[in-house]
C-alpha cells in the first residue's frame, strides 16, 4: 500500500479545484446570454449579439479564414483535456503539440501541454510551457497557478 503524504494531498486537491474552476470558467465564458434590450423585440434582440462590455449591439462579423483553425485547435485542445482526465498523457501531449502547429502562442494549448507533461513526470519541460503561455498571454491565470503548483511540489520555494 502506496501511502501519500500531506503535501501530495494538498497538491492533488489543488489541481482538482484548478480543474473545476478551469471548466467553470470555460462553460461561463462560452455561454452566450446576450441581454434584452427595451426597444428591441425579443426576436431580434436574440438575432443581434450584444458587444462583449454590454455596450449597443455589434453587427456579427466571421473571418472565414480563421474560423476553420480556430475550431481546429478548440477540437483538438477539448480531445486532449479528455485524453487528459483519462490519464492518457502521451495521446493528450499529441493532441496539445497538433493545436500548437496551428498557433504557436496558443495560451491555452500551452498550459494544457504544461499539464500533460507534469503528468508524464517531464516537470522541466512543463514549467518551459507555463513560462510560454504567461509570455503569450501574461493573463493567463492558470499558467501561473498550475506553474506555482508544480514550483510548490518540487519544493522550489524561492
Amino acid at each position: 500500500m502506496l501511502t501519500v503524504g500531506p503535501a501530495e494531498r494538498s497538491s492533488q486537491r489543488l489541481l482538482g479545484a484548478l480543474e473545476l474552476l478551469e471548466k467553470r470558467i470555460y462553460q461561463l465564458e462560452h455561454t452566450p446570454t446576450p441581454p434584452l434590450h427595451e426597444s428591441a423585440s425579443p426576436r431580434q434582440a436574440a438575432a443581434t449579439p450584444a458587444s462583449p462590455n454590454g455596450g449597443p449591439p455589434r453587427t456579427a462579423t466571421l473571418d472565414t479564414a480563421a474560423a476553420p483553425e480556430a475550431v481546429r485547435i478548440a477540437m483538438l485542445l477539448g480531445k486532449g483535456q479528455s485524453l487528459l482526465n483519462l490519464e492518457q498523457a502521451d495521446e493528450a501531449l499529441s493532441c496539445f503539440d497538433q493545436a500548437l502547429t496551428l498557433e504557436p502562442n496558443h495560451a491555452e494549448a500551452l498550459v494544457k501541454k504544461g499539464a500533460a507533461l507534469e503528468r508524464l513526470r517531464k516537470p522541466d519541460e512543463a514549467i518551459a510551457c507555463y513560462d510560454q503561455a504567461i509570455a503569450a498571454d501574461g493573463s493567463m491565470t492558470l499558467a501561473y497557478l498550475y506553474k506555482g503548483g508544480l514550483f510548490n511540489r518540487m519544493e522550489r520555494f524561492g
